[in-house]
Parts: structure tokens; C-alpha cells; sequence
């Protein structure tokens, strides 16, 4: 016990500093400085501060917890109020791209899962989606930080960009606010993008961003299908499941159906932040430096195609709807 005492008061230590931290820094969200954090410590602590098993289940059943409270944020309504041509063009544009990155992560040489990841944290999210996906595919810690790491800094490249290029391209404020809150990676790029342009696209990016969180569910269900045979094996016989991703069904849909007291649903995504935070600490202390740049290099190239693609299709969308 003992021994599993360093690396547990690190843990909380870093995580509580990145959670707390975060809105004071620009442009770095709580997951992405909790990564951050971890990766310094692991490859620059001594070993007996930074292994043992509380990294070990905080970076694999503790990562699962937190998205099943994760979950309490997500509402099916959001789907309804978009109307039924916008939904469309999103689940297309979505399925699409989360069928064709794994074949195209192939062709690239992207390493691991991380080209998946990459395309799923594209498609929905950012951080959160790839968090969520991440033991489903069971994919390394390596292949988790490298597709969080391309993400963020891409999702913060295009946030600043969109602003710019959008009314060249696009002069209706409908058409820049969908192009926005259908192809920036998390909430906030899609915030800080579309409200640079004025409140009422700001509100009508926010949300279509809201749906595409809303389609997470569904999303990982066809990334299942997608992958079962890899990660299940093509021998085994029905639809197995991550137990966390039943209870985020489960929970999903009773958030949509039912009006839970705000306290309640608050309460489980502020804990569901926190645990993630620690989370991505524990996956950080994990990783190694070298391996994260050699990895992060075919990542970044995957992630600017898989994105261009995204977002071309929508724009054409925009240009001829």
C-alpha cells in the first residue's frame, strides 16, 4: 500500500492543478494540461513516484468511469430542435469519415489506433470522444496521447483560422455557423470560432456542436461494428459491449427522456471532468517522450487530411444547399 502512495498523491496532485488551472490558460483545456502534466512527471520523476497500479487503473477503469459520468451531459433534444435536413448532412458527412479512417490510417502508416482515434475526436468532440472510444478499441496509451494531442492542437489552429477564411468563402451567417459547429473538433474551438464572427452565429454553431455530441452514442456503436473483428476476434459470436458504454446508453437516454434535477447532472459531469482530468495524468506518466513524437509526426499528417476531408465536405454542402 504504501508503495502505490507516491503515485496516487501525484495523480491528484496534478490533476487537481490542471483542473483548476485551466480556464486561466488560454487555449489548453483541463484534459489536454492533465496529459501534459502527466508527461513531464512520467519521463522526468523517478520510477518509484510515477508506476504502480493507481496509474494502472486510474488511466484504464478510472478513464471508463468518468465517461459513463460524462454522459449526464449528453441530450437526444438537441437532435430534435436541428431539423432533419441538417441531421442528415452530419450523419452522412460522420459516417463517412469514421468508415473511411481506418483504411486510410492503413494506407498512411498512421500507428496503432491512433488513426481512428484521430477521426473519431474529428467527427464528434475532440478529447472526450477519443476518451470515450479509447478502451472500447482498446487502444495503447501511446495511441491515446498522440490522437488527443492532434486534435487539440489542430482544433486550436482552426479556431483561429475559420474566423478569418469563413466569410471569404461562405457570406450567409447560417452557412458559416454550420460550417463551424459541423467540422471544429470540441465545444469550445467551435465557441471561441464562431462568436468571433457574432453571437448569433455563435449560438447557431453551438448548436449543431451539440448535436454532433448528441451522435456520440450511435457513433461508437457503428465504430463497434466498424472494429469487432479486431478487437473482439471474427470467431466470437454476439454483440459484446464495454459494460461503461451500456451504462452510457442507459444514462443518455434517461437524460433526454426525463427532466433530472440540475444538481444531479451538474454534480456527475463536474466529477466526470475531474475524473477524466486524472485520468489523462495517469495515461501521461505512462508515456515516453520519444515515442510520442515519433508517433506524433504520421498523427498530425492523418489528422490534417482526415480533417480536410471533413470539413471540404461540408463545405461543398454549405456552397450547394
Amino acid at each position: 500500500m504504501k508503495k502505490e502512495l507516491p503515485a496516487s498523491i501525484l495523480i491528484l496532485l496534478l490533476g487537481s492543478l490542471a483542473y483548476f488551472l485551466s480556464p486561466l490558460l488560454p487555449y489548453l483545456n483541463g484534459v489536454m494540461a492533465g496529459l501534459l502534466l502527466g508527461l513531464l512527471a512520467g519521463n522526468f520523476l523517478p520510477a518509484r513516484v510515477t508506476e504502480g497500479k493507481a496509474p494502472n487503473w486510474m488511466a484504464g477503469k478510472g478513464l471508463e468511469w468518468a465517461i459513463l459520468l460524462l454522459s449526464f451531459s449528453i441530450n437526444y433534444q438537441h437532435l430534435i430542435s436541428l431539423g432533419w435536413q441538417s441531421l442528415l448532412y452530419l450523419i452522412l458527412v460522420m459516417a463517412f469519415v469514421l468508415w473511411l479512417s481506418p483504411k486510410l490510417a492503413k494506407k498512411l502508416g498512421c500507428p496503432g489506433q491512433s488513426g481512428i482515434l484521430i477521426a473519431f475526436g474529428t467527427a464528434i468532440c475532440g478529447s472526450s470522444a477519443i476518451a470515450a472510444l479509447s478502451p472500447q478499441i482498446k487502444a495503447s496509451k501511446s495511441d491515446t496521447a498522440t490522437a488527443m494531442a492532434v486534435v487539440n492542437l489542430l482544433g486550436i489552429v482552426f479556431m483561429l483560422l475559420f474566423p478569418v477564411v469563413l466569410p471569404q468563402w461562405l457570406s450567409n451567417p447560417d452557412d458559416q455557423g454550420f460550417m463551424i459547429g459541423a467540422s471544429l473538433h470540441a465545444v469550445g474551438n467551435v465557441a471561441g470560432a464562431a462568436y468571433a464572427l457574432g453571437p448569433e452565429i455563435g449560438e447557431y454553431a453551438l448548436g449543431i456542436k451539440l448535436a454532433r455530441v448528441a451522435l456520440i452514442t450511435p457513433a461508437l456503436f457503428f465504430v463497434y461494428a466498424l472494429t469487432r473483428d479486431k478487437t473482439e476476434g471474427a470467431a466470437q459470436p454476439g454483440f459484446k459491449m464495454p459494460w461503461y458504454l451500456w451504462g452510457f446508453l442507459a444514462v443518455t437516454v434517461v437524460n433526454s427522456l426525463f427532466n433530472l434535477p440540475p444538481v444531479v447532472t451538474k454534480s456527475a459531469i463536474s466529477a466526470g471532468e475531474m475524473m477524466l482530468t486524472l485520468a489523462m495524468v495517469a495515461i501521461g506518466l505512462r508515456i515516453r517522450i520519444g515515442a510520442l513524437m515519433s508517433s506524433g509526426k504520421r498523427g498530425l499528417s492523418f489528422g490534417l487530411l482526415i480533417f480536410g476531408i471533413q470539413a471540404g465536405l461540408f463545405l461543398l454542402i454549405s456552397l450547394l444547399a
